[in-house]
């Protein structure tokens, strides 16, 4: 489903709004007012320039970004359009490598050190399989160290 460019992320009965205008406390004070006004409207978080809404889940999104769009002229006229499931996205190496966290970064190398351990590994090179395989050990205990709390 298409989104209006303000929605970062959504489920039933939870949306972040992330938007240029979030990032001053005068933008989220006017869209929490705007937001307040509804009635299954639960909670509003506010988050480093996003808010994050929780709703009753028989609420319609598309409730919500009309109450929005209709207090927000400029989020409706400066709408960024949204990529349909048509058009075919492009492949930037570098922006995707910009747009990971420690933790992304992190997984990826792991999993791709996992990978090259087992491919090594089928391939029949013993003292490289061996090599990667230990590294794959070591970052996967390590991960499982600092998520610890997490499990």
């Amino acid at each position: 489903m298409n989104y209006p460019h303000y929605i970062a992320s959504a489920i039933d009965g939870r949306i972040r709004l992330r938007d240029p205008l979030l990032k001053t406390d005068e933008g989220k004070a006017r869209v929490t007012a705007i937001l307040k006004k509804q009635k299954k409207v639960r909670e509003i978080r506010e988050g480093a320039s996003s808010l994050l809404i929780f709703f009753d889940p028989e609420m319609k999104i598309t409730t919500l970004c009309t109450a929005l769009e209709k207090e927000l002229p400029e989020w409706r006229k400066g709408a960024k359009p949204t990529r349909s499931a048509q058009s075919t996205p492009s492949f930037d190496a570098v922006k995707i490598m910009q747009g990971l966290n420690g933790r992304k970064l992190e997984l990826r190398f792991l999993l791709a050190t996992l990978g090259i351990g087992a491919l090594l590994g089928l391939v029949g090179s013993g003292k490289a399989h061996t090599a990667f395989s230990l590294i794959a050990t070591l970052y996967t205990m390590r991960h499982v160290w600092m998520r610890r709390s997490a499990l």
